[in-house]
């Protein structure tokens, strides 16, 4: 049983854990990101790496977003990934708009886990992890909102 200072982490989580790190590390090498972005997805980084400790001061979000079609027909797909002192997520959503019909929002399941045991764990990881690594090479668009006032502890 995890203390105030920690997540309640199940197995599975310890694998979506790996596919953001993953991930974010895949950022950091194949793209040329702004210094900002970079201490932003440092920060997560940093916070994800202490897990299932608790980082005070974390606020971080970093989205993967595509969008491919024309005026007539589009559509988009976003990745998101959150962590905060008591939040860690990875939401999957999307857009479709036809000039025709309109648009729509689409939600996909993700993984949303809470310091205290709150969660909702629905993505199956394995697909997850497979369209993730397809997505990084579709010129995507990547940002970074890091709000982190992190007091870092020396190693």
């Amino acid at each position: 049983m995890a203390n105030n200072d920690e997540f309640i982490l199940e197995e599975e989580d310890y694998y979506a854990l790996k596919i953001t790190k993953t991930i974010l590390h895949k950022l950091l090498k194949r793209f040329d990101l702004s210094p900002l972005k970079i201490i932003g997805i440092g920060n997560f980084l940093y916070a994800l790496e202490r897990l299932p400790l608790k980082t005070e001061g974390v606020n971080s979000y970093v989205e993967l977003s595509y969008t491919a079609g024309n005026e007539i027909f589009h559509e988009s797909k976003t990745f998101g990934f959150r962590i905060e002192e008591e939040i860690f997520e990875i939401e999957v959503s999307g857009y479709v708009h036809d000039e025709f019909v309109g648009g729509d929002g689409i939600r996909y399941p993700g993984w949303y886990i809470e310091a205290d045991g709150g969660r909702d764990t629905e993505a199956d990881l394995v697909v997850l992890e497979e369209e993730l690594s397809e997505f990084l090479n579709m010129g995507i668009n990547v940002s970074v909102d890091d709000y982190s006032e992190i007091k870092y502890e020396i190693e």
